[in-house]
């Protein structure tokens, strides 16, 4: 049931009673029963979900369902049902345990954005507006709630125990409706009061190359160079201010630095600098730069814009990379697993960034608009774009190449990530992939432009701004809610030792 209400999927009603099953087998479970369930429940979860990581390497897709099904679900679960014996502070703990264990999944080295529970609403804006104060961990939260507040209606009604909680039985479904109708006034007027500057706007064009992620770069480098200059002249001739690639457009050895050589890096950047400059139109693109640093060659995920006069205006060097992927957790500990995966894999071992970079860019009215960059998976960390806003800048782009997964499943579950990032920010996200899924994200999370997946395509799109755009109470403070979620459940526990301690 879980599974089934996540992208791309458009059963995503289904997650409003999908944990029923679960709170009922582990409420009448012991200890180490709930923990076998959970991991069930879990690895279950993440197996059907996330079976695209098989494509990364085989053994991918057994090590996320176990670890990821048994920290955060199964001991999540343990924990839920301890607290399902306190009928009133479990309204509140239990949906805050699980936030909780959402959140860690983020912040630990293991960094895995994907099975957030509140993604799952990205097809319903109305509902989920209240992201632009609490991010995405307060849909999840009350999704968690409204399983449990019918949990304890079906298990009032099941025990037989109707007429003597009849006062429960009124206010359970009473709640259930308030929430919905508070969360659908609130999304109804915080996007009726949204207000657009009728006099600025960006002309964006988007490039989905398809370069297919087993014809490597190295062997076709000018034909797909060409393919590039082709598509970005005839999205310039469509009056594009700019124009966006893909991550790793360029999948050549690139570098800045004159003491390192490499065969045809200066003809590459050569060539892209003076498409720029010619078509009168900036230029976004990524690609592997090298770097030396203390006599060592260094290796980023690195994003490039050539501004409109043909200069190399800013980089951003991508900072929260992919476990496994573009570095190796066990590197150190584990010198066999490092070997093994960089035999059998395309991983390679990059240097995390340590700067956000906000790139400008003007329109034809020779007005400036910044932005910032969030490359592959970071579109997953609220906490990344947040920083952007905070910066001011007018709105973010995600430039991604999902193409490697060769899955429908992971480009659209990724792709929903930037609904959220666009509500919690109030600043519209372009997204540009290599075979999908490119779109552009408006402030209240639709959909406006797409690129049909694993086509090779263009297209352009009218970026509005807003008048006024300010700063969302998830820009100013954070992921606040999830502390609450943590006080919330330390609270009894507390008040326990003070009333203990005032005896």
């Amino acid at each position: 049931m879980l599974c089934l209400s996540l992208p791309p999927s458009k059963l995503y009603w289904i997650v409003w009673f999908a944990y029923l099953p679960i709170l009922w087998v582990i409420s009448r479970s012991s200890i180490t029963e709930s923990l076998i369930y959970g991991l069930i429940c879990g690895a279950v979860y993440y197996s059907l979900s996330f079976q695209w990581t098989y494509a990364f390497q085989p053994y991918a897709l057994a090590f996320v369902s176990i670890l990821q099904g048994l920290l955060f679900v199964a001991f999540p679960l343990v924990i839920i049902r301890f607290l399902l014996r306190f009928p009133v502070w479990s309204l509140f703990s239990v949906p805050s345990i699980w936030v909780f264990f959402e959140y860690l999944k983020q912040v630990w080295f293991l960094k895995f954005p994907f099975g957030i529970i509140g993604y799952s609403q990205y097809y319903w804006p109305r509902l989920i507006q209240i992201a632009d104060i609490t991010g995405v961990w307060g849909i999840s939260w009350i999704i968690v709630f409204i399983n449990l507040l019918l949990f304890r209606i079906l298990t009032i009604i099941l025990s037989g125990e109707s007429k003597k909680k009849t006062r429960a039985l009124f206010i359970y479904p009473a709640m259930i409706i308030a929430v919905f109708g508070l969360l659908l006034v609130y999304g109804s007027v915080r996007a009726a009061l949204l207000q657009y500057n009728p006099h600025t706007s960006l002309k964006v064009g988007f490039a989905q190359t398809l370069f297919h992620p087993k014809k490597k770069w190295h062997d076709h480098w000018e034909e797909y160079l060409s393919i590039i200059e082709d598509q970005f002249q005839k999205l310039s001739g469509l009056d594009a201010d700019l124009v966006l690639f893909p991550e790793l457009t360029v999948e050549r050895y690139l570098t800045l630095d004159r003491a390192i050589r490499i065969e045809s890096n200066a003809e590459i950047l050569n060539r892209l600098s003076k498409l720029a400059r010619q078509s009168n139109a900036a230029l976004l693109f990524g690609g592997i730069e090298l770097k030396q640093q203390n006599k060592q060659i260094e290796k980023y995920n690195t994003t490039f814009l050539f501004s409109k006069t043909g200069d190399l205006s800013g980089l951003y060097r991508k900072q929260v990379l992919v476990p496994f992927g573009e570095f190796y957790p066990f590197g150190n500990f584990l010198p066999g697993l490092k070997t093994y995966i960089s035999e059998t894999t395309d991983a390679v071992e990059l240097m995390p960034g340590h700067n956000q970079t906000v790139f400008s860019v003007r329109n034809r009215k020779n007005e400036n608009l910044t932005f910032g960059v969030l490359t592959c998976f970071e579109s997953g960390f609220g906490s990344l774009a947040r920083r952007y806003a905070q910066k001011d800048v007018d709105f973010l782009v995600n430039v991604t190449n999902d193409y490697w997964s060769l899955s429908s499943i992971a480009m659209v579950q990724h792709a929903v990530m930037s609904v959220f990032r666009a509500i919690e920010t109030r600043r519209p996200v372009l997204r540009i992939s290599n075979g999908g899924f490119s779109c552009y994200v408006d402030e209240i999370g639709k959909y406006s432009s797409t690129i049909p997946l694993f086509r090779k395509g263009l297209m352009t799109a009218r970026l509005r701004l807003l008048a006024t755009p300010g700063r969302t109470a998830y820009t100013l403070l954070g992921d606040w809610f999830v502390l609450l979620c943590l006080l919330i459940v330390l609270s009894y526990p507390l008040i326990l030792v003070l009333r203990k301690a005032g005896k």
